[in-house]
This record gives structure tokens, sequence and C-alpha cells, in this order.
């Protein structure tokens, strides 16, 4: 089921009992075209998370390759 909000966009509704939203996966490679700052910030609007959650994943990207 969706939900209307004011701007007009229409979100999946979320169950809140086990708070899972639809399903998807993020797959993050290192690159040498943006930096820490764009990285953490694409990466709080994507999935959401905290800005210590995203400097960790993107810490991880650059030293792994991936994550």
């Amino acid at each position: 089921m969706t939900q209307e909000n004011p701007t007009g966009i229409i979100e999946p509704e979320i169950d809140e009992e086990t708070a899972i939203g639809l399903p998807f996966k993020v797959i993050l490679f290192n690159d040498d075209w943006h930096s820490f700052e764009e990285v953490i910030t694409q990466l709080m609007k994507a999935i959401r998370c905290s800005f210590e959650t995203a400097r960790n994943f993107a810490f991880e990207v650059h030293v792994k390759g991936k994550a």
C-alpha cells in the first residue's frame, strides 16, 4: 500500500513493527573523483544513516575498495 505526502510524491508504506521498507542493497566502489565529504553526504541521503555511519562506510570503501 502507498500513501501520498503533501508534495505529491507517493511513498511506500513501511512496516513500523519490523522497520522493514522496500528491499534494497547499496554497493559502493572507490574512485578518484568524489571527495569523502561528497560520499558521506550521498550515503546519508541514500540510506538515511548518521554522519558517523556514513563516514565509516566511506573509510571502508577507501581502504578495501568497496563496501
